[in-house]
């Protein structure tokens, strides 16, 4: 069972972290660099809310950039500080979901991360599919 959890809402969209059972590694990263990197995790932390309100920067590839893989269902995009970068991908209703993120390395470490956002991906269009995704609750 996939479960998201809530990390930004705007007028636009809504942001989320998705994880399996009971790891999230999108949770993880923004809690380690929270400590490690405040600055650059309120810039990220930012950069999310304003693509929440009005929707994500994709003219602005200092920001965030797509990531095209070979199908469109290969396709994740990455939202970017100096440092930092975080993956994520969209789904139907103005959502989007973010996988994992990195400090910005080796492009071997890059590549790696990516593909990790592409699984994660195509484990939640799975899990959609099969209704085993746990949305949260609406208050």
């Amino acid at each position: 069972m996939m479960f998201l959890s809530e990390i930004a809402a705007g007028n636009s969209f809504r942001l989320y972290a998705i994880g399996s059972e009971g790891r999230s590694p999108c949770h993880d990263f923004l809690t380690s660099i929270q400590t490690d990197h405040p600055d650059e995790w309120a810039k990220l932390m930012a950069r999310l809310q304003r693509a929440a309100d009005h929707g994500p920067p994709l003219s602005n590839p200092e920001q965030c950039r797509k990531l095209k893989g070979s199908s469109p269902e290969d396709t994740v995009y990455e939202f970017k500080t100096h440092q930092l970068r975080l993956f994520w991908f969209y789904d139907q209703d103005r959502m989007i979901l973010c996988s994992n993120g990195l400090l910005k390395g080796t492009r071997k470490e890059q590549d790696r991360a990516i593909a990790i956002a592409r699984r994660w991906k195509a484990d939640y269009l799975t899990a959609k599919s099969r209704g085993r995704i746990q949305f949260p609750r609406s208050p």
